[in-house]
């Protein structure tokens, strides 16, 4: 695998945050309470496998369902 591909493969905490539609502080967040997605630091920078994240979000979706009218 060349670097671009190794590069493409991942994402930064900006770029997961916004694609999920949180702060990057929630990110920290699920990180410090074990409940976020997995991510790697390289160096100072935080980032997270694209592969990993798409598992995670699979198997943390929620299915949202309207209430009954009675």
């Amino acid at each position: 695998m060349d670097s671009t591909a190794a590069a493409k493969s991942y994402q930064s905490e900006e770029e997961f945050a916004a694609e999920l539609g949180v702060q990057v502080s929630t990110l920290r967040r699920w990180h410090t309470l074990r409940t976020g997605p997995p991510r790697t630091k390289l160096g100072r920078k935080i980032v997270y496998d694209r592969e990993l994240t798409a598992g995670w979000i699979k198997l943390n979706a929620v299915m949202v369902t309207r209430k009954a009218r009675r």
